[in-house]
């Protein structure tokens, strides 16, 4: 027998134990008629409300900087030529006294007192050239033809007969004849004068004026004016040869070791750069003591022009006579190959330098200076 296999009945479909679906109705319900309920559609999610668009921040707008005009060649040739010029003069100063420009010889004051001074470091006569009991001491001899009026000099312990210095009764006997006035203090520390000479006795503890030597005297002229004189030799750096020839070597170009630069040189260097500092402090109070208005310092100062015992003097009121009359670069010392100018005369008052002129004589290792000078 054949399954009962339901009949269709319209658009309804029956099968056996089930019951029947209820009838879609596909037609569109007639206006205002009763509409026949069928299966009841899920209710469509609510949609979340759209986000609220977040207010952009505000930009701070930078602020408009002009774009610079480009320069023209000439304005910008000038500006460098400002900036360089504005160099110029600020290192002017300290230039001029290590290289013064000075040209022509000034007059000497209507009434003043014109005298001639050497200073003169001469390694306790030493004489570096060949003197003989034929051609005696060249430093003696030296002085002698100078003829200044005043001498100052620096290394100079035993001015006096000395057979293994070549120095002759002769020229001792000389030196007396034309300096009546011949005072050694100090140590070393020497002058020789044809005017009247009054030493200033100075009170030095080793601590002030370690290893550096300094006299002072007051000079009378013939016009019946005074002025005080310092005769200084401050500290120097104490080299020995092994130092020296290192620095040789430097200027030789030749590579060295830098423990033994800072070692040798730069240390040794900067303690004497320091001791000179302190000796130029203790001239200042000793000047401010006995100096008076009219006073003139000479000397070995081991120090440049530029140097700060030069500049803590001058700051007192001190020129340097070379500064004011000198031409060109100058080296006082001669040895090896440290040719800087390390001797120096200052003044200040009523002294008026006239001309300064460098000795070319090589029988120390300095160069003498000697300066005319008026007191006005």
């Amino acid at each position: 027998a054949q399954p009962d296999v339901p009949q269709p009945k319209g658009n309804v479909v029956t099968f056996p134990g089930t019951q029947p679906l209820p009838r879609l109705n596909l037609e569109e319900p007639e206006e205002g008629g009763p509409e026949e309920s069928g299966p009841e559609e899920p209710e469509p999610e609510a949609e979340e409300p759209p986000e609220a668009p977040r207010p952009e921040p505000e930009s701070q707008s930078a602020p408009i900087i002009p774009f610079p005009q480009e320069e023209s060649v000439l304005s910008a040739f000038l500006k460098d030529l400002g900036i360089a010029a504005l160099g110029l003069v600020a290192s002017a100063a300290p230039a001029l006294q290590i290289c013064p420009l000075h040209l022509g010889t000034p007059k000497a004051p209507e009434g003043s007192d014109t005298f001639t001074l050497l200073t003169y470091n001469v390694l306790n006569l030493n004489d570096r050239r060949d003197s003989t009991d034929v051609a005696p001491n060249h430093t003696i001899d030296y002085i002698i033809d100078q003829d200044a009026d005043i001498v100052c000099l620096q290394e100079a312990a035993n001015v006096t007969v000395s057979r293994h210095l070549f120095v002759t009764a002769e020229q001792i006997r000389t030196l007396h004849e034309r300096y009546p006035y011949i005072i050694t203090s100090s140590g070393a520390q020497t002058i020789m004068s044809k005017f009247p000479v009054q030493p200033i006795h100075l009170t030095l503890t080793k601590e002030e004026f370690d290893d550096a030597e300094l006299a002072a005297y007051r000079i009378s002229f013939p016009g019946g004016k005074s002025a005080t004189l310092f005769n200084v030799h401050l500290q120097s750096f104490s080299l020995t040869k092994t130092d020296r020839e290192l620095y040789r070597n430097l200027t030789d170009l030749q590579r060295e070791s830098i423990q033994d630069v800072r070692t040798h040189l730069i240390h040794k260097l900067s303690v004497a750069n320091v001791e000179r500092a302190r000796q130029a402090q203790v001239l200042m109070r000793l000047i401010r003591h006995y100096g008076g208005p009219d006073v003139i310092i000479c000397g070995d100062f081991n120090d440049v022009a530029t140097c700060y015992a030069i500049r803590t003097i001058e700051d007192a009121g001190f020129r340097s006579v070379y500064a004011s009359l000198g031409f060109g670069p100058i080296a006082t010392y001669n040895e090896n190959r440290f040719y800087f100018g390390i001797d120096h005369i200052l003044y200040r008052g009523s002294i008026v330098p006239l001309t300064i002129d460098k000795g070319t004589v090589r029988c120390s290792d300095h160069y003498p200076l000697k300066a005319t000078l008026a007191i006005d």
